[in-house]
């Protein structure tokens, strides 16, 4: 009778959400390829210099505060992944910063509550989403 009585429960509060906590796979990565005007592939260009992915405002200096960012080599193009970018821009960042070496960039991204992305922009330019067996999905952000 007790273990039917919390199996029950359990049936109650797992059929409450929408996704089941054990289900859920956690918002979308934010990946990034970016390419310069001339086609070359901005990151793998810049090896060696130092990466950072930043947003403004959080802590009680309004100091930078680190995105997480990592970059690796897949089929010869450098990907850019802000490990926390998605669920950040949910709790309503929008704004980042990419520093590689001294150049600083700006990236918008905007995710809705359904983990949807609804806008990404590069310097004020949309990306364009890439979707590919071989590649994932990823984002195309062009660097004028």
């Amino acid at each position: 009778m007790k273990y039917l009585l919390v199996f029950s429960l359990l049936a109650v509060l797992v059929s409450g959400c929408e996704v089941p906590v054990c289900c859920d796979p956690g918002p979308p990565r934010f990946m990034a390829v970016i390419q310069t005007s001339e086609g070359v592939d901005y990151l793998t260009s810049r090896a060696g210099e130092p990466i950072d992915l930043f947003y403004e405002g959080e802590n009680a200096l309004d100091e930078k505060t680190n995105a997480q960012p990592f970059t690796y080599l897949q089929g010869g193009t450098t990907k850019l992944e802000g490990v926390n970018v998605t669920s950040l821009s949910i709790q309503g960042i929008k704004t980042f910063y990419l520093k590689v070496g001294s150049d600083v960039d700006t990236l918008y991204v905007d995710v809705d509550k359904k983990r949807n992305f609804k806008s990404v922009r590069f310097n004020g330019h949309p990306a364009q989403e890439i979707t590919s067996p071989k590649a994932g999905s990823y984002w195309l952000m062009q660097k004028k």
